[in-house]
Parts: structure tokens; sequence; C-alpha cells
């Protein structure tokens, strides 16, 4: 008995020492937007090597009647030289004619060169309605040689417009209800969407540019057209309780969505949103994997508390096998005709064959793995460290991490694109996306986001 304790005592332990124990999601109060919607207010430059600093503070709304203070308590960011966040916060529903800021510009030092309070006319009335979520853009062309000139005659407020459908990332920051779509190719932030409280996974369907979101709270998906840039409709999912995670199979046409709290599995048909089937299990099932093999097309899923790994046909979802898959499982990937799990609590990848759950290789990381994305084109696998924050590299084929790029966070997802060769990595400790070079490992750029970045996905061409 009292090995027993000292076990559960280390458990719990490395567990907290991992930063897996707590939620931090979680654990804050989402924004209440019953009477009000989200606003994010960037600053954009005209040019990316901006040779001034600007800072903006103190934003107030005018409704021609009042004038309405943007209360936020989001810090600015400043990794990011092409955009900046500088506010985010709900703003009352109603028709807003101006906005007012303070505005300091400053020297690459940081010496204060022009102070003033700055007042912009909306081309158009601004409408917030409640539950929106929307972005705002101050785009400057303040340069030194115009710091004398009227500094409201070198900004200009813009709202946001639909964005053109391709090399989009999807950004899911549920705790401010909010889904952001970035351009990669100016690494910018460029809309937002209001997607309603407790949004839980999302993920998507390239092929047909469909954006699917799983809302816990009333137990059914959303089906988001990336096209229109609109929710479409919704699927309902018949006597779920706590639905978490969500998986699309390769051709797009079959959600996958695990309920934990009712162990069991769904299988709906993506296109007419009916109910194929539902499979229990034993066991609290978590993140689930679609992925073909051999061309058949299989299900893999984690049970974190179970420490077992179980691989079914697509169609049928009769298990083909459970295997133990470590004492705490983490994420899970398929590439090179193998399925990995990184183990948190060993601090190690193991190697398993699909089809049979024979172990193939434990690979040990040294420090503690998180999530998983492949790198087919170079022929990597890319392992979150969130101790080091870091991404390490897995070459296909080796037994040895044999690179590692910082990423100055801790990796919450990660996303490739492909054709660009890019990485996107959602930090969930400093609200921000990173982007790395897959052939340099060289960090590119940084777009900022007001709140956790859980899951992010982004859309070839």
């Amino acid at each position: 008995m009292a090995r027993c304790f000292c076990y559960l005592i280390l458990l719990f332990g490395v567990a907290v020492l991992n930063g897996c124990a707590v939620d931090p999601v979680a654990q804050r109060e989402p924004v209440d937007l019953s009477s009000a919607g989200y606003l994010s207010v960037f600053l954009d430059y005209a040019e990316e090597d901006a040779p001034l600093r600007i800072e903006l503070s103190d934003l107030e709304f005018s409704t021609g009647l009042e004038w309405i203070p943007l209360l936020s308590e989001f810090q600015p960011t400043t990794d990011s030289v092409a955009q900046q966040l500088i506010a985010a916060a709900s703003l009352p529903t109603g028709r807003y004619e101006r906005l007012r800021f303070q505005l300091a510009v400053m020297d690459p030092a940081g010496t204060l060169l022009r102070q003033e309070q700055v007042e912009l006319p909306f081309g158009q009335p601004f409408e917030v309605k409640r539950g929106q979520s929307t972005c705002l853009f101050i785009y400057s062309r303040l340069s030194r040689q115009q710091l004398q000139q009227p500094l409201h005659q070198q900004l200009e407020v813009r709202q946001q417009q639909q964005p053109l459908s391709d090399e989009l990332l999807y950004i899911l920051c549920p705790e401010i209800q909010t889904l952001y779509v970035a351009r990669v190719d100016s690494y910018r932030i460029v809309a937002a969407y209001g997607i309603g409280e407790d949004i839980a996974d999302m993920v998507l369907d390239n092929r047909r540019r469909l954006l699917y979101l799983l809302d816990r709270r009333y137990h059914l998906v959303q089906r988001f057209n990336t096209v229109t840039q609109t929710l479409t409709d919704r699927i309902p999912l018949p006597l779920t309780d706590r639905p978490t995670y969500l998986g699309i199979s390769d051709d797009g046409n079959t959600l996958y969505v695990s309920d934990p709290a009712n162990r069991q599995l769904l299988q709906i048909d993506a296109r007419t949103g009916i109910l194929r089937q539902r499979r229990t299990s034993s066991y609290q099932p978590g993140k689930i994997y679609p992925f073909e093999n051999q061309q058949q097309g299989y299900l893999a899923v984690l049970y974190p508390r179970d420490q077992q790994l179980q691989v079914l046909p697509a169609q049928t979802l009769t298990p083909l096998y459970s295997v133990n898959v470590g004492i705490e499982p983490y994420d899970l990937a398929y590439t090179e005709q193998a399925l990995f799990v990184s183990d948190v609590f060993a601090q190690q990848l193991l190697r398993i064959h699909p089809l049979t759950g024979q172990t193939l290789q434990a690979i040990s990381t040294i420090v503690t793995p998180g999530t998983l994305v492949a790198d087919p084109v170079n022929r990597n696998l890319l392992v979150g460290l969130c101790q080091d924050q870091a991404v390490a590299f897995l070459p296909f084929g080796q037994q040895l991490i044999a690179r590692r790029a910082a990423v100055d966070g801790c990796p919450a997802d990660m996303t490739t694109a492909m054709r660009r060769r890019l990485l996107f990595v959602a930090l969930e400790d400093s609200r921000q996306v990173r982007i790395l070079d897959l052939a340099s490992e060289k960090q590119l750029g940084t777009i900022p986001t007001a709140s956790l970045p859980r899951v992010i996905v982004f859309q070839e061409p």
C-alpha cells in the first residue's frame, strides 16, 4: 500500500510539473457577449520595416451622442513588426461613427517624438452586434519625414472585409468566443468571427472548403463555409453529454466525435449530418485521429485515463485492437505507415504498427513531448516541447531527435502549409501563433491573438 501511495504522489508531481493538471482555459470565465460584441483592434504598418514605434491607448468609440471606452485589459504585442494587436475587449451593441485614441510616436530607441489625441471617422457606420466578433485595423503611413504633418492624415481606420478563401490560417480562441482568420503571405490577422461559447475543437475539409466546429455547450457541430466566410448550418449530436474531440476522414465525407462523459464514439455523415452509428466503450475516449493505411480507412483513439490506444476500421468502428501506450499518452499522429504516440510521463515517443498494435520502437525525447504533426515533404515528425519552448525534428526512420527550433512558448497545437513549407505553432502561454520555415527551421514571423489559441488549421490552395 505504501509503495502504491508513493507511486500516486509521483504521478501527481509529474503531471503538475508538465502543466497537465490544470487547464488554463477551463478555469477562466468566457466573455459575456449576451448584450455585446467582441472587438480586436490591430495596428497595421505600410511597411514591415517600420522605422518608428507607435503606441495607441485609451480607445473610445462615438455613437454620435456619447463616447464609449473600449475597456481592454490586453497588453499590446510587440513581437510582430507587420501587425500589432493593441486592444481587445467586449463593446456594447450599437452603431459607431468615430474612433479616438491617444497616440505616442517614438524612435526605435524609445525616445518620444510626438504625442497627441487622434480622432478618426469610419468610412461607413461601424455596427457591433450581439455575440459578434470582429476586427478593426488602424493603418499607419507614419514616417519620420512626415512627423510635422497632422497625424490623423497619416492614419486610417478600416473595417474587416471578407478575405479570399485560399491560404488562410484559422485560429480557434474559445475563451473569447472568436475564430480568427490570418493570411500567411502577410502574416496578418484579416478577420474574426463570433462562434459562441464552449467550442472545443475544429477540423477542416480542405477540398470542399468547409470548416467544422464542435460546440460542446449545445451538443452540435457548426459548419462554416470558408469561401463565403459564413456559418451555414448545424449538425446535432443526439444523446451526447460533453463532446470534446472532433475528427474528419481524408475524403471529408465522415466526421467522428468522442464523448468521454458517455464513453462513446459517433460516426456522422458530413454531407447530410445523419448519425451513421454510435459505439460505446468501457474506456473514456480522448483525441481521435482518422488515417488511411494501405488504402483502407481507420480511426485511432487515445484513452489517456486508461493509458490505451485503440484502432478501429473507419466503416464498422469494431475495435481492431487495444494496446497500452504508456502512463500518460498525450497526442498521436500517423506517418510512414506507423502510428506515433507521445508519452508525457516516460518522455518518449512510441512507434506502433497500425494494424497489429505492436510497439516497433520507443524513442526517448529526453524532455516531455507534447503535440505531434508530420512533415512528409522534409520527412520529419515534428514534436512540440512545452518545457523547452521549442519544436523538435525527428527524421523518419531515426530514433534520435535531430534538431530543435525555438518558438519561445509552449506549443498547444501545430499545423503545416505544405506548398509554402511553413509550420504554424499555437503558443498557449503567450497568445501568439509562431511561424517557422520548415526548410531552414528558422522563425519567420508572429501572428498575435487576444486569447489562448487552442486549435489551428490551414487551408491549402
